[in-house]
């Protein structure tokens, strides 16, 4: 929202502080403000009188935008609005009434479609209408400009003059102008000259000289004089919005100061026109700037053993992009390029005393071959006798690389110089006297140089020394690029090292007995060989070093993808050396995809491996036929749905089905349920037991759904006492479906553990992310023919989570766990590995069906999701910034092994600065204060209400949901309670009677309800406090949207400015980039953060 600190931005420093001392003395009088929306952007029209001191009194309008925080529109009658750029002191005083007025339940009553506006008193009437006095006055400006040119007289009308006066003293350039005809009149005052010509006003200089300002009564040199004043100060106005904190700076008096770009530019705007000046020691005199050119005289004298270089123009004025010499009365440009070419020579020798400087016979050579054409080029060189500088240009070098191999790893080179016959090495100091060309064998020396690692031989030797990458490199392509720039000699020893092509392979594939049969074999070697260079490859390399030295070269190359599977398939040497290998059958997609369309690998698969992989991957054109009950009530998504959870199911796989909350899986598991049954009705099954493993708050929900869509199923819920629950499931009958909790499951594991089920399903599958809690173990002892996974956020925190779900669907298909952690997860999570991604996504993509809303509920009204903030203040900012202070200080005093071993401290102290957020009476019993964050959600509740909404209000803290219950009663407002403490069969009914009776507020706990309901009866979803996971939050909204939702859903998520909370949002979208990447997945959990995390998080911006 609009604040003071934007108010800040908008005017200048000096007007800010006026205004504020004006609103201040209660100087606005009249004022009234208007919220609105305007396509859906929330603005609010501000209209104030402001008392004056000039005048009665000033009109203010403003319009300010309160989704960017900005005034858009802005009006006022005074001379410093129209005159000066930034909001006036009488728009400030305005915009400071607003922002203290103003109440967050403006913004919010705007976007609701509530209208109220705040006023005071004194509305115009319509007979008290009339043009504003600023618009009068710019009117009357615009008609003034439009006439000003025929009140110029004849004896005006383009003859005035301006005359500068240029002062050059050291470096510091000064104008001042003189204006005039006949008789000249020293301009006071540029900005104010240039403000009359704006505004066409009339000024009086004297007697002889008073005209409107109009540019037709100026000259052309003095139009383009005007031109270059204007320029200038435009860029000292600019200058002024950095440096002018007190005052406003950015305007010119009599004197007109110019930097090395109002040089040039002036020069440019006098063009012929003579002009006075005064330039370094020189007299007053009048100048004319020629258009000629003029290049500096340097003269070149033999001297000792080197040379003097001598400037004799040296009398310069110095702009951005040219030197301007001057004599006695004239002024020249040099050459263009000149200034950007050699304008540091110039300038240093230009420093010097008299102009002269001494080059040694080190650098002649330097000199003579680097420099001296670029000076012949802008300068008039005179060379006088004795210096003959073809003597220190040394012949350019031809280069000589000999190469030489000591042994496996160590190779020895090096670089020769020749000049003619005489032949120099490189790396060996100059003698005196030798002429060589230092700068061209620095040069080679440095395309050479990368390519070894050491010295020898008394630093004259390159060495590549115990370094296969950097070896590979040079034999690879680096010989053929040094040899570009020089002849390479080499030994027979360095010869024999080779780089050598991949030999061509051949992989068969076929499905045996609900295996897989895989065949590798080449031509060109043996198994044996073959089995080693895939137990050797590296993907970080390009080669494979072979045992007699020599590089085998695998860039993209069918080698280098079948030691990828190699290594995806856990394929050891001695594996590779039997020539046939049998792998699960799992792996057939993932084998198929890392295979497709490698063009250097020779591929041949058997009719049952193509049958399996085509029925995969043409799932909608599949024989299978959704059951007839519930093909007129399922969607096509879910009934693709179904057929590739049947086609999962005839394969013998496992899957995740990872559709976007709301979109029924339920239903399509029902679907599949169904089917079976029907099967084995058949006879073409075995009648077999299934069995729903739920949170136990989703136990009777999965009971009433399959009652609802499937009621020939039979369902027995498993509840009860350790010996009823035990005897429930003894008792229980093929064909069946057991339906527990995860809690339950884990007690009773031994029981299941005596029956072969159909079909498992675990319903929020991210119960088991965890591997090592009892939950996760006790699914995973269940035997099933299949297993099948349901969940929204496969992926919370980290991929583990995802490697702990496929252990319970097909254990072994992410290797062991230290196996996944240590080559998958760390390369992933840590390095950003794009290949272990991939590869990543290549395994699981078969097996996990993902559908958002958004791409196949067309019909799905649109969510609104809105960050909404509220500002701590008095005691309750004061208890905040304490309790972060002292964590902050504990934090920094820690060492690594005190702060892991505190981490449950940790996580108390962050959850106590979360509740100082939501309510300081969560912590402190004897608070009695306010709560910024309460009194924004009542006021969102009461307003939203009062316009027919219905409400979900989800908060982690249960005592927080009992104080707004405490509030919503004060309103009058009807509400429900769901915690933890409430039964199923209550929560049930309360689900039930609030979508269809005249309750309008649903509090619910986050956790007891953020899964598994269906209450789209809501509109509007509150998140009072930000939960560390953002995909438990998404669920706890996606209770409104989902199927059956007829109205846009608005979210609402209450977040406390420069806290915790803001921080915590931040951090939730760094972190849920991974598990985007992977499969849309999203979250954060405090218990992981790192050191530097939960310092960002304190740090209250």
């Amino acid at each position: 929202m609009f604040s003071i600190s934007d108010i800040k931005q908008e005017a200048y420093p000096a007007a800010y502080r006026r205004g504020k001392e004006l609103y201040e003395r209660g100087l606005v009088q009249e004022f009234s403000y208007d919220v609105y929306t305007e396509d859906g952007v929330p603005k609010a029209e501000l209209i104030g009188r402001v008392k004056g001191t000039v005048e009665d009194h000033y009109d203010v309008r403003l319009v300010i935008d309160e989704e960017y925080a900005e005034v858009s529109e802005s009006r006022c009658n005074c001379e410093a609005f129209c005159n000066y750029e930034g909001i006036c002191k009488h728009c400030v005083a305005v915009a400071l009434a607003y922002v203290n007025r103003r109440q967050a339940k403006d913004i919010l009553n705007a976007k609701l479609g509530v209208s109220e506006k705040t006023e005071q008193k004194n509305i115009r009437t319509e007979k008290e209408l009339k043009t504003d006095t600023s618009l009068k006055n710019l009117l009357n400006r615009y008609s003034m400009r439009a006439g000003s040119t025929y009140l110029l007289p004849e004896n005006i009308y383009g003859k005035v003059e301006l005359e500068p006066y240029f002062k050059m003293e050291y470096s510091y350039a000064t104008v001042e102008f003189k204006i005039g005809m006949e008789q000249k009149y020293v301009l006071k005052n540029i900005s104010a000259f240039l403000h009359s010509i704006k505004i066409n006003e009339k000024v009086r200089y004297g007697k002889k000289l008073e005209f409107y300002h109009h540019l037709d009564a100026f000259t052309e040199s003095a139009k383009r004089m005007i031109a270059f004043m204007e320029q200038q100060e435009m860029d000292k106005r600019r200058q002024s919005q950095f440096h002018a904190y007190y005052a406003y700076t950015g305007s010119y008096e009599r004197t007109m100061e110019l930097d090395s770009v109002g040089i040039d530019r002036f020069f440019e705007a006098v063009g012929d026109m003579p002009f006075e000046a005064e330039v370094g020691f020189l007299p007053e005199d009048t100048y004319t700037f020629s258009p000629e050119e003029k290049r500096p005289k340097l003269v070149i004298r033999q001297g000792g053993s080197g040379i003097f270089l001598m400037l004799e123009d040296d009398s310069v004025i110095i702009g951005e992009k040219y030197f301007y010499f001057y004599d006695a009365d004239m002024i020249y440009r040099s050459p263009a390029g000149m200034k950007e070419t050699v304008g540091e020579f110039f300038e240093f020798l230009h420093r010097q005393t008299g102009g002269q400087t001494y080059i040694a016979a080190d650098e002649l050579a330097m000199f003579c071959r680097d420099l001296l054409p670029l000076l012949k080029k802008y300068f008039k060189v005179e060379k006088e006798a004795g210096f003959d500088e073809s003597l220190y240009v040394p012949p350019k070098p031809e280069f000589e690389l000999y190469l030489d191999r000591q042994d496996m790893n160590t190779v020895g080179a090096k670089l020769m110089a020749a000049y003619g016959d005489d032949k120099y090495n490189v790396l060996e100091k100059i003698a005196p006297g030798e002429v060589r060309d230092l700068a061209e064998e620095l040069r080679i020396k440095n395309l050479v140089e990368p390519y070894f690692n050491e010295y020898a031989l008394s630093q004259t030797v390159f060495v590549l020394k115990n370094n296969e990458e950097m070896l590979y490199q040079l034999v690879s392509g680096g010989l053929r690029r040094l040899g570009e720039f020089m002849t390479i000699y080499t030994t027979e020893n360095f010869r024999n090292l080779k780089v050598v092509s991949s030999p061509a392979v051949s992989v068969g594939i076929s499905l045996k007995s609900d295996l897989l049969e895989l065949k590798i074999h080449s031509d060109e070697m043996s198994r044996e060989e073959l089995a080693y260079l895939l137990s050797k490859y590296d993907r970080k390399k390009k080669y494979i070093r072979l045992k007699n030295g020599d590089f085998l070269n695998i860039e993209e190359d069918g080698l280098s993808t079948l030691a990828e599977v190699s290594e995806d398939l856990r394929l050891t040497e001695t594996n590779l050396k039997k020539g046939t290998l049998i792998v699960p059958k799992y792996r057939a997609m993932y084998l198929d995809a890392a295979l497709k369309n490698n063009q250097l690998l020779s591929i041949e698969k058997n009719k049952e491996f193509k049958g399996m992989v085509r029925n995969m991957k043409t799932i909608e054109d599949s024989d299978y036929e959704v059951p007839e009950a519930l093909n007129s009530i399922m969607r096509s998504y879910q009934k693709n749905g179904f057929l590739w959870l049947k086609t999962l199911r005839e394969n013998g796989f496992g899957g995740i089905l990872a559709d976007d909350m709301g979109l029924g899986k339920t239903l399509q598991v029902i679907s599949l349920l169904t089917a079976e049954q029907q099967e084995m009705q058949a006879g073409e099954k075995e009648l077999r037991r299934s069995l729903i493993v739920c949170p136990a708050s989703l136990v009777y929900n999965w009971q009433k759904e399959i009652t609802r869509f499937a009621p020939q199923l039979k369902t027995v819920i498993v509840a009860g006492s350790v010996p009823d629950r035990a005897s429930i499931i003894r008792h229980s009958k093929e064909g069946e479906i057991l339906i527990t909790s995860y809690d339950l499951l884990k007690r009773d594991a031994e029981v299941y553990q005596k029956f072969v089920f159909a079909i498992q399903v675990i319903d929020e599958a991210q119960y088991i992310k965890n591997p090592s809690t009892q939950a996760a173990k006790g699914v995973k002892k269940i035997t099933a023919a299949f297993k099948l996974a349901l969940t929204g956020t496969p992926i919370e925190n980290r991929l583990s989570e995802l490697w702990s779900i496929f252990d319970y669907l097909m254990p072994g298909f992410l290797y062991t766990y230290q196996k996944f952690r240590e080559e998958i997860e760390l390369p992933i999570a840590v390095n950003q590995d794009a290949n272990k991604m991939e590869r990543l996504q290549r395994m699981i993509r078969p097996f996990i069906l993902r559908r958002l809303k958004g791409d196949v509920l067309k019909d799905l009204p649109e969510k609104i999701e809105e960050n909404v903030f509220a500002r701590l203040d008095g005691e309750q900012m004061q208890l905040y910034d304490a309790y972060a202070t002292r964590m902050k200080e504990m934090l920094s005093q820690q060492n690594e092994k005190e702060f892991h071993k505190g981490r449950m401290q940790i996580l108390s102290e962050l959850t106590k600065l979360r509740q100082l957020c939501c309510d300081p009476g969560l912590l402190l019993e004897d608070y009695h204060g306010e709560s910024a964050k309460t009194d924004m959600c009542m006021e969102l509740i009461v307003n939203a209400v009062g316009a027919g909404h219905k409400i979900l209000l989800f908060s982690q803290f249960t005592s927080m949901l009992d104080r707004l219950t405490e509030r919503l009663k004060k309103e009058g407002i009807d509400y429900y309670l769901l915690t933890g403490s409430v039964n199923k069969e209550k929560r049930m009914q309360m689900v039930e009677s609030f979508n269809n009776d005249d309750t309008q507020v649903f509090c619910i706990s986050l956790k007891a309800g953020g899964t598994g309901l269906n209450l789209t009866a809501a509109d509007i979803v509150i998140h009072f406090d930000p939960w560390w996971n953002l995909a438990v939050q998404n669920q706890a909204t996606d209770r409104a949207h989902r199927i059956g939702q007829k109205n846009v859903v608005n979210v609402y998520k209450l977040i406390v400015k420069d806290t915790i909370e803001e921080n915590i949002m931040k951090l939730q979208e760094k972190k849920r980039e991974l598990a985007d990447q992977i499969l849309e997945g999203e979250g954060l959990n405090g218990s992981s953060l790192t050191r530097e995390e939960l310092m960002e998080l304190l740090s209250g911006k």
